[in-house]
């Protein structure tokens, strides 16, 4: 006799989401399970959220979580108030769900504002996923903080900019990159994608 199957990643994601929802707290999903869905599909465990909790909503956060996750709530408070991330773990399935501040890459409502809502398959839920500008342009910054080497990282950037091409607001995406000193880490990706690069 089977027990009763574990959520997808993804599922996992609508599940933390809707709490967050009911908090009024606006979240996304980022990371590599954003840049699969626009781009490569890739094998990820981790699942990566942004939320725009503070000290008021950390609380009531981790109260709705329930025992399904291990957390440490006074841990995550003090990384809130320094605008830092935090994870809690999904215990049935040993999922990893990391919660990161609105990105430095745009502005926080902005991100929100540009997000787009994905219905998931069979019933598990709704998601709201980080779109893929933003995503290109987080994935530039993971990559320049960690020293230009993640294959990882690069690979996500490339499949995004492949599968949807001239598709994407490119021109944002360059003013950005301009203004967080990533311009001629774009230009090389675009290149390499065979995309024009903007002025």
């Amino acid at each position: 006799m089977t027990g009763p199957s574990l959520p997808s990643p993804l599922a996992l994601a609508a599940r933390v989401g809707r709490i967050l929802e009911d908090l009024g707290v606006p979240w996304l999903l980022g990371g590599s399970l954003a840049s699969s869905l626009y781009g490569e599909p890739r094998t990820t465990l981790d699942v990566d959220l942004v939320a725009a909790l503070d000290p008021s909503t950390v609380g009531p956060f981790f109260r709705a979580l329930g025992e399904e996750f291990y957390a440490d709530p006074d841990g995550a408070r003090e990384f809130v108030e320094r605008g830092g991330e935090f994870n809690i773990i999904h215990l049935p399935s040993m999922t990893k769900v990391d919660i990161f501040p609105p990105s430095r890459g745009t502005d926080p409502d902005g991100q929100f504002r540009r997000r787009r809502k994905v219905v998931l398959p069979g019933g598990e839920g709704e998601i709201y996923v980080s779109s893929p500008e933003d995503t290109v342009l987080q994935k530039l910054i993971w990559y320049e903080e960690g020293g230009g080497v993640s294959d990882r990282q690069w690979r996500d950037v490339m499949g995004i900019l492949k599968v949807l091409g001239g598709s994407l607001d490119l021109e944002w995406i360059a003013g950005r990159a301009e203004a967080l000193g990533l311009a001629s880490l774009l230009g090389r990706a675009l290149a390499e994608a065979g995309l024009p690069e903007k002025e």
